[in-house]
Formats: C-alpha cells, structure tokens, sequence
C-alpha cells in the first residue's frame, strides 16, 4: 500500500505539468475557438449584477451578460447603453 502511494505521488508532478502545457494558449472571449453560432434569447431576471442610480434618481443602470442597460426607475423596457460583439 505503502509502495503504491509513493509511485503515485510520484507521477502526479509529471501528469499536472503535463497538463499544464496543454493550455499554453490564452483563452480570448472575442475569439472563439471551434465552431459556435450566436443565439438571441429575452430574460427577465440575472445574478451576480451591478448597478447604479443616477444622479437624478430617474435611471437605473445596470450590467447583464457583460452589456450594460438603462431602465427607468418605474420600469418598463431596458435600452441597450454598450454591447459587445463577438464578430
């Protein structure tokens, strides 16, 4: 039992950093590798979302999904501020 906790503990440097060479290349969000498509799709909620009020106190900004928003304050419907393109 013994010898085979020391053999392992043996070759699991190697596996890790053999790993590691593997993933050399940065991942870049806005260049994708393989084949994706872009999809559309409405949602009416999100988490892990910041958000500010305005000045005024008439606006709410907020981001989702790496866009940011304006909506007023009584609601009703978001207006794109920023977008990101992935082309």
């Amino acid at each position: 039992m013994k010898l085979a906790a020391f053999s392992l503990s043996l070759l699991l440097p190697a596996f890790v950093f053999a790993q590691e060479k593997k993933s050399d290349k940065k991942w870049d969000v806005n260049a994708p590798e393989g084949t994706y498509k872009e999809v559309q799709f409405t949602t009416t909620e999100g988490t892990w979302m910041n958000l500010d009020l305005s000045p005024d106190g008439k606006t709410i900004v907020f981001d989702l999904l790496g866009d940011i928003y304006s909506i007023p304050v009584t609601g009703g419907k978001s207006n794109a501020v920023t977008r990101r393109s992935c082309n």
